[in-house]
């Protein structure tokens, strides 16, 4: 079955962040799916890797979208600064791609770790949980 996807990006304060639209997947998929861009005080290594990411996303191509994904949350977690923004994103974007790869139990593991970090840093009411949320429930109705 093919997927397409398209790519819009939408900016915050913070962020860009990517939704991809897909058509031609299961109808849990309806909802535009998320990848996070990294924080803007992110290395250029990581917009680098960012880029790589949805290039590969919009071309189909999810299996170098994985590798640019897995550059990324090892990109982050070399840094030696705190940046736990960034690795609850970059752990969010690889579980997405892992999602639309059929790799459920990879991204049910991913988005519970992004979750953590995210409940760690900001609490259990953040408004950044929401799209790992999202993404975890979707994984499980896989």
């Amino acid at each position: 079955m093919a997927v397409m996807v398209s790519i819009t990006a939408v900016a915050d304060e913070d962020a860009t962040a990517v939704a991809l639209e897909a058509s031609a997947i299961p109808a849990r998929y309806e909802l535009s799916t998320l990848i996070q861009a990294p924080p803007a005080t992110s290395s250029q290594l990581q917009h680098v890797s960012f880029a790589s990411l949805t290039n590969a996303m919009a071309n189909e191509s999810f299996s170098e979208a994985e590798v640019a994904a897995k550059h990324m949350v090892e990109q982050v977690n070399a840094d030696s600064m705190d940046a736990a923004s960034a690795r609850a994103r970059a752990l969010h974007n690889l579980a997405v791609v892992q999602q639309f790869r059929g790799s459920h139990d990879s991204a049910i593991q991913n988005y519970s770790a992004a979750l953590n970090i995210i409940a760690g840093e900001d609490g259990n009411v953040s408004p950044s949980l929401i799209l790992p949320l999202r993404g975890l429930a979707t994984a499980y109705l896989d």
